[in-house]
């Protein structure tokens, strides 16, 4: 009897241990792969999403499994047109999932609103008045729900600087959205250590684009 209480014991006492193990794990695994998509190629950005989707799948998992499996297939749609609508709907599957695990409100905005550029980019012409339409709303709402989210403000510049100064949009427009992205992106300090940090290099290079 004795004997049965001390390994009841030592069971409870070990499985606090277990978790952290397994949290550390996951962490680990979480900021390796995010730290592989700034260069990764499309077959890289395919085994990510792989991972990514794996990852939310496991105890334990937070948001951010999702949402990465979720930015590799928008990212993946970005750069394809011709798989832009399958892979976009992959992606909105994704999304809905980080919703659901209670996902920062203005970084699934970002998404949504790439999601909505992704598709509107198959055919331009026939989808901007829908998609394009959808894009910018959804950057609106991630500016209105956190102001110091710099995707938010990258995601704006991008729009207004290709956008003609007849329609609203221009690079003057565009550079004052752009520089509060870098202000930002300096300021940032991503907690986990894999949370959303995409974006700063195309800030970079939207500011120079902008300055000319």
């Amino acid at each position: 009897m004795k004997t049965l209480r001390s390994i009841t014991l030592c069971l409870l006492l070990c499985l606090p241990l277990i978790s952290q193990a397994r949290e550390s794990e996951y962490a680990e695994a979480m900021t390796d792969r995010v730290l592989q998509l700034e260069s990764a190629t499309k077959e890289k950005l395919q085994a990510l999403a792989v991972d990514f989707a794996r990852f939310s799948t496991l105890q334990g998992s937070d948001w951010l499994a999702p949402y990465y499996a979720a930015y590799c297939k928008v990212i993946l749609a970005l750069k394809d047109p011709s798989e832009a609508d399958i892979l976009t709907e992959e992606a909105m599957k994704y999304i809905t999932q980080a919703e659901s695990a209670n996902g920062a409100p203005s970084e699934l905005a970002c998404l949504k609103s790439l999601v909505a550029t992704a598709r509107m980019l198959v055919d331009p012409q026939s989808r901007w008045e829908h998609d394009g339409a959808e894009s910018q709303k959804q950057q609106e709402i991630a500016l209105e729900t956190n102001p110091q989210n710099p995707r938010a403000h990258l995601l704006k510049a991008q729009t207004l600087a290709y956008t003609p100064e007849a329609f609203g949009g221009g690079k003057d427009k565009a550079l004052l959205f752009v520089q509060k992205a870098l202000a930002l992106y300096q300021a940032e300090s991503p907690s986990p250590a894999y949370a959303p940090q995409w974006g700063h290099r195309q800030a970079v290079e939207l500011e120079a684009y902008c300055s000319k």
